[in-house]
């Protein structure tokens, strides 16, 4: 039978490209979540059957819940199979990052999820892999609602890498690597070790101060010495300290290599381990901005506390922006 399969021409050739990218974008995304499952067994099993000159298969929901289970969660005693709409929200919220993982593959199609609803009331919902062509700039296509006289108010962001600090390249080398390692417990380490500089510092300013004497030069000196030592070094190990609660993080400088102006610290999940396990990376996150076509960088949120915004480098106080790790995308914050 396999002697008289059809071969792959060179349109499935390109097609085959394009789902062994999101492949590897699926396996970043975290493909043990249920929906990263789903779609993974999905696209594997299209590349599968394409490869073999065979037509995109459809998968319904209820085999994929139970491929889900035997392999993820072989423990569980129920697997109901998700909600199409929990599918497809999924999907559709990290486009983005799939449309730019395409672009810079060079690849010429994207692979889209369609959605075959079951005959009814009891049946299950199938699922299959199509394609469209592949935008030639992502930015260019509409992402969300358009702003008064057809203008996106859509900010895309683009992730590139930022060369770390040379003792962390020394140290850590300069690729991501997962945050549950060798390379990450030095990480964490490393905000132990100034954790613990910190208590010496202030144990020898107790002992010195404990000692009743008079006030000298010394001891202000010391005290104050204490205070800007203990202060940059809790300034220092604030992006890895906010990693597990925020995601991504504004790299300080002593992260950053010289020369390298904006940078962040991001953790996403690793494949095939659980949403539990990450990857560290130093990134940059940037995008064009659709007032004024000026870069627009993260910075901290300032009159936004507790969130990370877009700046224009043009105009940093009026076109500021929002920034969605997930979707890549950011909406105007001052209209």
């Amino acid at each position: 039978m396999d002697q008289n399969s059809p071969k792959p021409d060179e349109y499935t050739f390109a097609q085959l490209s394009a789902l062994a990218v999101a492949v590897q974008w699926l396996e970043g995304e975290g493909s043990s979540s249920r929906p990263g499952h789903l779609l993974m067994t999905l696209v594997k099993s299209t590349q599968d059957a394409m490869g073999r000159g065979e037509a995109p298969p459809e998968k319904d929901s209820g085999t994929l819940a139970d491929i889900w289970r035997h392999e993820v969660a072989p423990h569980a005693s129920d697997a109901a199979p998700l909600r199409s709409g929990v599918v497809q929200d999924w999907w559709r919220a990290r486009q983005q990052s799939l449309l730019q993982r395409l672009q810079d593959g060079g690849v010429e199609w994207l692979p889209v999820l369609e959605v075959l609803k079951g005959g009814g009331r009891g049946n299950h919902t199938r699922y299959r892999v199509g394609f469209e062509p592949l935008p030639l700039d992502s930015a260019d296509e509409p992402v969300g609602d358009q702003a008064e006289g057809g203008r996106h108010r859509t900010l895309i962001y683009r992730i590139d890498p930022a060369r770390p600090a040379l003792w962390l390249r020394l140290l850590l080398g300069g690729k991501p690597f997962p945050v549950v390692s060798w390379r990450g417990y030095i990480l964490l380490g490393t905000v132990v070790l100034d954790f613990l500089l910190i208590a010496l510092l202030w144990w020898a300013v107790y002992m010195r101060w404990s000692t009743p004497a008079p006030i000298t030069t010394n001891l202000m000196t010391g005290l104050v010495v204490t205070i800007a030592l203990s202060g940059f070094l809790w300034w220092a190990t604030g992006p890895v300290r906010r990693l597990p609660s925020q995601r991504v993080t504004l790299a300080t400088a002593p992260y950053l290599a010289l020369g390298e102006i904006f940078g962040q610290l991001r953790t996403m999940p690793e494949s095939r381990t659980g949403d539990r396990r990450r990857i560290f990376s130093v990134v940059r996150h940037w995008g064009t901005c659709t007032e004024c076509a000026a870069e627009v960088d993260l910075e901290d949120g300032r009159e936004f506390p507790g969130r990370l915004v877009g700046r224009c480098h043009d105009a940093p106080s009026e076109h500021v922006f929002s920034f969605d790790p997930v979707k890549l995308t950011g909406r105007a914050l001052r209209v």
